[in-house]
């Protein structure tokens, strides 16, 4: 790291002396303009470009909006993007976002490049507890969000075929500045964010921001979720003409709590016997739990893990623990006879933990000697309660159930997760009589580190708004552990993995405009190289209490040294061929008709590991193992965009889109014991539409998305061909609403899905829901504003997440019925109040 950081240094430093630095395609150093057809977008495309002469589906969003919608973290802050599915139900990360019916199977943003500045913030979207979302926060640092689906965003980045979500910071190229405190109303949380920018001279500007966050208890855990900030600042010098040079520096250490499935109840299963085939009756929609209800509790936060053989105590309250520290630049120059040379790069170096409950089993009072043992009782190990025997009367008495749950602790040490992204292009435009003609020719490296310890913990507990641990008479249990190392009841999930991926990428790029009509070309040759080892463990007695007693709960404890004969190599390089064709007619000035065809592949990393028929001994791919590393996604699209004045008063901007998308995924849930690996095929098709309508003071946004998103083949489970992806809704949609009248602004959102399922065997449907949002600000002064924001309203329960697909479904309170699973909700009702001061 330190070396490439060395290197390209010098190399900036030879390129200063070289050549005269200019202001860029002013596309990066510009603030955010409005959201309308006539705003310049960088993203997804050769070079800045209006809207409506581009032939992509792109939408942005400014802080403004961003913070009228109140977003309680980076995955929010996506809601309102038509086509885009962003499960905002996990907290500081880990958020599962999907595009266009492109499904997420397991978890996380696979098919999705999140960016920063125009360069991803890690290389794959979907790695085990290593998600884009837990490294970037928003804040005044933010200018605006762009989002483009489909189209380019298989050749203008690595792993992005479904869409780019493009970031784009502050630069200070427009003078002033704002700070703001934020209190929780309703709930514990303050909140300091600001930031200011300006000029040092006539051709050198800045800007320096951040946030500092502490409380976050969006779900009543009776402990702070949330402990910590970020600050980032930039420096821009100009040099006459296009050319400029930015350089950045950036700092997080932030700790938030994640929510994963918790127990939840299942209403309507009339089912008798269940198989992995075969359903015998019909089972029903979720049931509603308390909305502010987690696993996440005080007393579940101080546990026992087993490190390289010696306990170690771990807090809970770390959630995902985020720290790291960044920096990069980005420069821009002219070289002479209408080329144009731009570089963006960066240097992340990041470690902490991930650590969060999940709901792995459920059962009642009744099964405890039938699961733990014949005359095994018992008591509460610590809460409100301890002490206290566990049966059914004194569980109904302070939970108003009779359940218990084992709780798998993931906990994992993310011992570096860094990267260098280095992105180097050049432009020119030929002017050739009618034509005009752009060409881009680029190369693109990132090298990624993946260096994680596994240390899942199995606890047994109550089911309740303050969730506490539970003790076996038998010694199964220590401190509530069902032994040490042993989460999902599996007893080798001390892993280790120690990886380095490496992407390069060429690509070319080439748009012709000739009057009406724009077309455009792009070619991407992606190459991964994935080397490293992954360790499993082995099984040892250890006194974990030191009371010189080895009891049940302190057997076959798994321990990884990092040095195991068990392991697997990874040593071998994929590849894909990206493009991408696209047209873009101007009908009359203000509309516009596109039309696109796109192949684009998303590559998968660790979650293949240890899958044997991709991978042999030595780590060279096997000869399918090309299959199971590299997805392909087809797409086709054809639009409409329409800028007017004259359907309604005031400003109209409308865009509608056809898609279709035929996917190929191979893919492997760790969360399955043992872990199993498969392979589907998927279409989806459907609409996405979305309005702005701007009339004096009144502005309105909506977007519309419909999806018929359907398995078509599938290695693992043949009888679910046919069905509709888990977790694809047919219908998603938003719509928002900002009216401004003398010193007050007043404002509302929605954002609503139909039912999903939440299984490929579509069994168990969850509830389509919608949730409201609402603020309104009153400017005291020019500079000085208050507002009060609501975030879910009316406290609307809902589910992003069902774990059924994975087995976990429980017959509980006697009932010969399935009445319980583990699923994820949505947080419930939580209310602000911000004042914020404009300089």
């Amino acid at each position: 790291m330190n070396k490439n950081l060395l290197r390209f240094g010098a190399s900036i430093a030879v390129l200063c002396s070289a050549a005269p630095f200019s202001s860029a395609f002013a596309q990066d150093a510009k603030e955010p303009a409005k959201e309308n057809s006539e705003t310049i977008i960088v993203t997804g495309v050769v070079r800045a470009a209006n809207k409506l002469d581009t032939s992509i589906s792109v939408s942005s969003l400014d802080m403004k909006s961003l913070q009228n919608s109140a977003p309680r973290g980076t995955t929010e802050a996506l809601k309102s993007i038509p086509g885009v599915r962003a499960e905002a139900s996990a907290g500081g990360g880990n958020s599962n976002i999907g595009v266009r019916g492109i499904p997420v199977s397991t978890g996380g943003q696979k098919w999705v490049q999140a960016q920063e500045d125009g360069l991803p913030i890690q290389l794959f979207g979907d790695s085990n507890f290593n998600a884009p979302d837990a490294y970037y926060k928003v804040d005044s640092n933010l200018a605006r969000i762009e989002a483009v689906r489909g189209g380019t965003a298989s050749t203008m980045t690595t792993n992005g075929p479904g869409a780019i979500i493009n970031f784009i910071s502050q630069t200070g190229k427009n003078d002033g500045g704002s700070i703001s405190f934020e209190k929780g109303v309703s709930y514990n949380n303050n909140r300091i964010d600001g930031g200011f920018g300006g000029h040092l001279s006539d051709d050198i500007y800045y800007f320096i921001g951040g946030h500092y966050e502490s409380g976050g208890d969006t779900r009543d855990m009776d402990y702070n979720g949330t402990e910590g900030g970020q600050i980032r600042a930039s420096l821009t010098k100009e040099f006459g003409g296009k050319n400029f040079m930015r350089v950045w520096v950036k700092g997080l250490d932030k700790k938030e709590a994640t929510f994963m499935p918790q127990a939840t109840w299942v209403d309507g299963c009339t089912v008798t016997s269940l198989s992995s085939t075969t359903p015998v009756g019909a089972c029903g929609k979720y049931g509603d739990p308390v909305t502010r209800q987690a696993n996440n509790s005080p007393y579940l936060n101080k546990f026992i893990t087993v490190i390289d053989g010696v306990p170690v105590q771990r807090d809970g309250a770390d959630g995902i623990h985020v720290k790291s520290l960044s920096f990069g630049g980005e420069f821009n120059a002219e070289a002479g006879n209408g080329w144009v040379v731009n570089d963006k790069f960066k240097v992340a170096k990041i470690s902490g933990d991930f650590i969060a409950p999940f709901t792995d089993v459920v059962l009642d009072a009744s099964q405890i000697a039938s699961r733990y043992g014949a005359g095994v009782t018992a008591t509460y190990f610590n809460g409100p309660h301890a002490g206290q025997a566990v049966n059914a009367t004194n569980l109904r008495a302070n939970n108003g159930n009779d359940l218990l749950q084992e709780i798998a602790m993931f906990d994992t040490e993310i011992k570096d997760a860094g990267n260098f992204a280095n992105d180097l292009k050049v432009s020119n435009s030929f002017d050739l009589g009618t034509y005009k003609v752009d060409l881009t020719m680029g190369y693109f490296h990132m090298s990624q580190n993946f260096v994680e310890a596994w240390h899942w913990q199995q606890m047994l507990a109550d089911v309740g708004d303050n969730t506490s641990l539970i003790n076996l008479s038998n010694g199964a249990t220590q401190g509530g552990q069902l032994g040490y190392n042993k989460g999902f009841n599996w007893g080798g999930n001390a892993r280790n993995y120690d990886f380095k991926h490496t992407a390069d990428a060429p690509y070319i790029a080439a748009t012709i405009k000739a009057d009406k009509l724009t077309i455009d070309a792009s070619v991407r040759r992606d190459s991964i190289k994935q080397q490293g080892v992954q360790t499993e463990a082995t099984t040892k007695n250890i006194d974990v209490n030191g009371d010189g007693i080895i009891s049940l709960a302190e057997t076959g404890i798994s321990v990884n040294s990092g040095i195991n004969a068990s392991t697997t190599n990874i040593n071998f390089k994929v590849d894909h061929t990206a493009y991408s064709l696209g047209l873009n007619y101007k009908i009359q000035p203000d509309m516009a008709v596109f039309g696109r065809y796109s192949n684009g592949a998303s590559f998968n990393s660790e979650r293949q590991y240890g899958n044997s028929a991709a991978t042999n001994p030595s780590g060279n791919l096997t000869a399918k193992g090309r299959e199971f590393f590299v997805d392909v996604v087809k797409q086709y699209e054809i639009g409409l965009k329409w800028q007017t004045t004259k359907l309604l008063p005031g400003k109209l901007n409308f865009a509608t889109t056809y898609f279709h998308a035929d996917t190929e995924e191979s893919q492997t849930n760790t969360t399955t014991i043992p872990p199993v690996p498969y392979n589907i095929t998927y279409t989806s098709k459907g609409l996405e539409t979305e309005i702005i309508w701007k009339y004096n003071d009144l502005t309105l946004n909506g977007s519309v998305t419909y999806t018929d998103a359907v398995i078509n083949s599938n290695t693992l489970t043949p009888t679910n061909v046919g069905h509709r992806p888990r977790r694809q809704a047919p219908w998603i949609y938003s719509l928002s609403a900002d009216y401004k009248f003398g010193k007050f602004d007043l404002g509302a959102n929605l954002n609503g899905t139909a039912d999903s399922y939440g299984d490929f065997q579509n069994w168990f449907k969850m509830d389509g829901f919608a949730t409201v949002g609402a603020y309104v600000t009153y400017h005291m002064s020019d500079k000085l504003t208050l507002s009060l924001n609501a975030n879910n309203l009316f406290d609307t329960v809902g589910f992003t997440e069902g774990e059924t697909d994975n087995g976990r479904y429980f017959k509980v309170d006697g009932s010969n019925n399935y009445n319980m699973t583990s699923a994820r909700p949505i947080a419930g009702r939580t209310i602000s109040a911000r004042l914020k001061y404009n300089f």
